[in-house]
């Protein structure tokens, strides 16, 4: 899968909120947290508040772009939190409207419904774009 890095430039409220979570992380308080383990989880509440404006325009852009080259593109976003699915959720039918079909899938979300969303995710008869956010933890309980 070709893999692309998007720089993205935080507003001033963004970027407070980060310093200020970022001052809040002691490494060296416990042994513990110097192994990968406790590294990912002192960043894990950093990582979950830095879903940004500029990053939801940023993604806006580029599928933009791959639906000017392929109207029927369809995309898969994996997520580690809710909140980011939570907040997906809300922007990309507000910026695309009735362009695309949303997938919204947490740990929350039903079996039934979580598999019902990825046949018709899948569906070779179904052209309308698509997107499907999955959290990590859904995502390894579901076999297609």
């Amino acid at each position: 899968m070709p893999k692309t890095t998007i720089n993205v430039t935080l507003s001033t409220n963004e970027r407070k909120i980060y310093n200020n979570m970022r001052g809040d992380i002691k490494f060296a308080a416990a042994a513990s947290s110097l192994t990968a383990v406790g590294i990912d989880t002192n960043l894990n509440a950093i990582r979950g508040c830095t879903l940004s404006t500029n990053k939801l325009k940023a993604l806006q852009k580029d599928y933009e772009a791959l639906l000017a080259e392929n109207p029927a593109a369809s995309i898969v976003i994996f997520s580690r939190f809710a909140t980011s699915i939570n907040t997906l959720s809300k922007f990309l039918p507000r910026v695309f409207g009735s362009r695309i079909k949303g997938y919204w899938l947490k740990t929350s979300t039903a079996p039934k419904k979580r598999h019902a969303a990825i046949r018709d995710f899948q569906d070779p008869n179904n052209n309308t774009p698509k997107v499907l956010a999955i959290s990590y933890k859904t995502g390894k309980h579901i076999v297609v």
